[in-house]
């Protein structure tokens, strides 16, 4: 073996680089192992990534077992070893090492290019020891560089001494390490089992599908940081695709950019990526945008379990940022989501936008919002749209538990908008709406109790703008109840827009099978269960006409019964229209012998006037009586109530057509 000493020249040349590699080597012999020499050996079973080092360690004449045994032989310089694997007992991370007594040995890092004198750990599952050994950096020159055959992928993360075998073994300084030895626009490849780690990524990652599975190695922080850097005007695609992810306890996500304070001046944009084909699960998110938000694809993304799907969070120091840009294809967001499938919080800055679109996607059994998007400036935003086409939403029981948002208990809706201007829907089956100062236009969409459980609720403030063309409020399932909560707008609506306020309206005369009141005349009205309780009529310039104002003392139930019979086994089409002016007070619509036909309605009717509507099938029970319930809680409770009617019909298809025409869902 020839020694520095022996070669004194040679030490004191300075390292080569990787592209000399090939040539510094110096044999035809090793050039053909490191190229074309390879083509005939075979993949180890079961793994798609590595040449079997079993193969290597029968190929040449001189072999190691694993990496540990690498750093005990003898070296000489185009000295060919075959591993059988990186780690004692396992065929993962072989290969064929030659040894160039030219390559320095600060480039030492693990996985292609190996010093003799690094400290290879005694006890892998030691984090100093690991770090040890990625990070040692020796003087003078030699090393083991690992070689790869034509037809083989570039260098995997098993090659680095990833133990993907062994669920429970920290892989984070062996990704890392491929990561940083490799092109920043390069891919990492993962193979078959469970990789562990917390990494910062700025190229790509391919798994090989589901087979593959990343968990966090610590939970409170995302298992992949995007941290790839380039200049405004490079939009240059990156994927990030097939794999599993487990985080295990929704400590933190599985994916997140950079913050802003993390990116540099001259070149903060991180790039386009597109993520397709992972399954996400026990995340807090499964895509976190912390500061501005660069335009993706999500591309047939499942999350399950976790708190939100995708959440992006505007940045206002930076104009040069976007907003939106994200366009999702086929994602499956579902079973509980608990927070939101989509939340994105946005600028308050002028010209602020928000592109978003959703191609068939499916919403299952989610207990929180579907798209929650909040801009920051109460003009709306002014650029921008969100698009959803086709699709359908399916919610946990359909009852609107309320959720914890930022420390705020909030009721969901599948779509809630805030301050967003030129949303559309068209062709999707959903439950809920919720618009403040925002404008919707909706399109051949289903408006359905899918779940068959409860109600339907759009909510609508004053300051926004519902249009619908050719929708359906579609009755599911007749042993249930349909329930709108609407709000009321104080412009004019036009052909084809929700119109919840009708009080000045003619209603359609169904004689004996009808009660409708109005509250326009002046005489005082009392309740039916409460003759002592009576209303007074006082103008409102939202409802342009009188309404019925009544005191509900605390702890008491008033009751509002229609004056005619029900027929049991046909169809009931009922409504009014509420505000709760103040106190805790609960507003319902039932059937004699306590028959909920609606929720109970209380903040969702507080301060605003809302259209509360029932479609329901009538049964036989007590005097067969519909009526309108207002039960106060610990306060004593003010309400006001106008456009109060009752219609009910032999035929389901006939009900349906006039609950859609009362709430004005059509062009007709």
């Amino acid at each position: 073996m020839r020694t520095e000493q022996e070669q004194p020249n040679r030490s004191e040349e300075q390292p080569i680089s990787r592209r000399r590699l090939l040539q510094t080597i110096g044999t035809a012999g090793i050039a053909a192992a490191c190229g074309a020499g390879f083509g005939t050996l075979n993949p180890v079973h079961g793994s798609a990534l590595t040449v079997s080092g079993l193969v290597y360690g029968r190929a040449f004449g001189e072999s190691a077992m694993y990496m540990e045994d690498l750093l005990t032989i003898p070296v000489q310089h185009g000295k060919m070893v075959g591993l059988a694997g990186y780690h004692a007992g396992s065929v993962i991370g072989g290969g064929v090492f030659v040894f160039d007594e030219m390559i320095g040995r600060s480039l030492h890092n693990g996985g292609s290019i190996i010093d003799p004198s690094a400290p290879f750990p005694s006890d892998w599952s030691s984090q100093t020891q690991r770090q040890a050994w990625y990070a040692h950096t020796g003087t003078g020159n030699g090393c083991w560089l690992r070689c790869k055959g034509a037809g083989e992928v570039s260098f995997t993360a098993d090659d680095f001494g990833a133990k993907p075998y062994e669920p429970a073994a920290v892989d984070t300084e062996a990704v890392q390490a491929c990561i940083d030895s490799s092109d920043p626009d390069s891919t990492l490849r993962l193979g078959d089992g469970t990789y562990k780690f917390n990494v910062s990524l700025p190229g790509g990652l391919q798994g090989n599908g589901y087979s593959t599975v990343i968990t966090p190695a610590v939970t409170s922080i995302p298992a992949i940081t995007l941290s790839r850097r380039i200049a405004t005007g490079d939009w240059r695609w990156r994927f990030v695709r097939d794999f599993r992810y487990d985080g295990i306890n929704r400590g933190a996500s599985a994916i997140s950019y950079p913050t802003y304070a993390d990116s540099p001046t001259d070149g903060r944009f991180v790039g386009r990526y597109e993520f397709a084909r992972i399954l996400f699960a026990n995340c807090m998110a499964a895509v976190r945008k912390p500061q501005g938000n660069i335009g993706n694809v999500f591309r047939e993304l499942t999350v399950i379990a976790s708190d939100y799907g995708v959440w992006s969070t505007s940045v206002n120091t930076d104009p040069s940022m976007h907003e939106g840009n994200d366009h999702y294809i086929r994602c499956h967001m579902g079973p509980n989501i608990a927070k939101a499938c989509y939340r994105y919080d946005m600028s308050t800055r002028s010209g602020s936008s928000l592109d978003l679109v959703f191609d068939g996607c499916i919403h299952e059994y989610v207990n929180g919002f579907g798209l929650l998007a909040t801009g920051g400036n109460t003009n709306g935003i002014a650029t921008g749209s969100i698009d959803f086409r086709g699709g359908w939403f399916e919610r946990v029981a359909g009852t609107g538990a309320p959720v914890n948002i930022d420390g705020t208990m909030r009721v969901p809706y599948e779509i809630s908008l805030t301050n967003v201007r030129n949303a559309r829907l068209s062709g999707l089956l959903m439950e809920t709406i919720e618009l403040i100062n925002s404008s919707l236009k909706m399109t051949e969409c289903q408006l359905s109790d899918i779940t068959g459980v409860t109600r339907l609720r759009v909510s609508v403030d004053a300051d926004s703008v519902l249009q619908s063309e050719r929708d359906n409020s579609q009755y599911g399932r007749p042993q249930n109840m349909l329930v709108t909560s609407i709000g009321a707008p104080h412009k004019t609506a036009r052909g084809g827009a929700w119109t919840p306020l009708r009080a000045a309206t003619a209603h359609q005369d169904f004689g004996a099978d009808a009660q409708h009141q109005s509250f326009g005349g002046t005489a005082s009205i009392p309740s039916v269960s409460h003759p002592s309780i009576t209303s007074t009529q006082v103008a409102d310039g939202v409802l342009h006409a009188s309404s019925a104002e009544y005191t509900i003392p605390a702890a008491t139930t008033v009751t509002m019964t229609a004056p005619y019979t029900l027929t049991p086994g046909k169809y009931i089409v009922a409504s009014v229209h509420v505000k709760n002016m103040s106190g805790d007070v609960k507003t319902a619509i039932k059937q004699s012998g306590g028959i909920a036909l609606t929720n109970d309605f209380d903040a969702d009717i507080q301060a605003r006037w809302r259209c509360i509507s029932t479609l329901a099938q009538a049964v036989a029970k007590g005097t067969n009586r519909i009526a309108l319930t207002f039960s106060a809680g610990t306060v004593s409770s003010l309400v006001r109530v106008a456009d109060w009617q009752a219609v009910q019909f032999d035929r389901l298809e006939d009900a349906q057509a006039y609950h859609n025409s009362l709430l004005c869902l059509t062009d007709s």
